[in-house]
């Protein structure tokens, strides 16, 4: 449907105007012709063409009475998208929402579908919600796709930078235990130094002691 004044559909094209505030509306039809409807209260009204109407809805349920039958329907929403329907002719049935109409998972002859302001019903809005689940499909396979694509691309870039941060790391200790390497060997041989020197100046001095102790025993000698 257009809009609630003027609706237009592929089978069906009607006028619905409203006269007097809410309570009377007149209607021409295609197929039934003209017919005026007055709303007397909440919940009863009286049609020229279809005479006196009255439903009442409660919880989803709809109960009525109409052109000499009984109505009866209901409308439970289970999800957001996701509705129970009751009718007096098919029972129960699922009905999945979307953007274009809905479709009847139980019975999929009785979906509906709106395209470029046309409703269609039947089997025609059956192929067209075909369609349109198809493409959906392909949609969010493609969606899922670029996202797996994009979470990859951003893991091996997280893996990248952790592993140049871990050569960097590994870089920087091994520059830091070559150069406490190069300090405790630089230490060894200060160390080895000091040992030899010590050696040496305590060499010497037992030897000039050695010498003076000579000395003296020869100038005993002399004497």
């Amino acid at each position: 449907m257009v809009s609630r004044e003027h609706r237009v559909t592929l089978k069906r094209i009607e006028l619905n105007k409203k006269l007097v505030g809410n309570r009377l509306r007149a209607r021409l039809s295609r197929t039934g012709g003209p017919s005026l409807s007055l709303k007397i209260f909440k919940g009863l009204t009286y049609n020229t063409s279809g005479g006196l109407s009255g439903s009442k809805t409660k919880k989803g349920l709809t109960v009525g009475f109409g052109r000499g039958g009984l109505r009866l329907r209901g409308r439970w929403r289970l999800s957001k998208s996701l509705n129970l329907n009751l009718s007096k002719r098919s029972g129960f049935s699922l009905s999945w929402r979307n953007s274009i109409g809905s479709i009847n998972l139980s019975r999929p002859q009785y979906s509906s579908a709106k395209v470029f302001g046309m409703q269609f019903r039947g089997k025609k809005a059956q192929s067209i919600q075909g369609y349109f689940l198809l493409f959906s499909m392909a949609l969010f396979a493609a969606k899922v796709t670029l996202l797996g694509v994009y979470y990859a691309a951003v893991f091996m870039v997280m893996a990248a930078k952790l592993a140049l941060l871990g050569a960097h790391h590994l870089f920087s200790f091994a520059k830091l235990g070559g150069a406490s390497f190069a300090v405790g060997t630089e230490w060894l041989v200060l160390k080895s130094l000091r040992k030899l020197q010590k050696r040496s100046s305590s060499g010497a001095g037992k030897k000039s002691l050695q010498k003076k102790g000579v000395r003296k025993s020869n100038a005993k000698i002399l004497r």
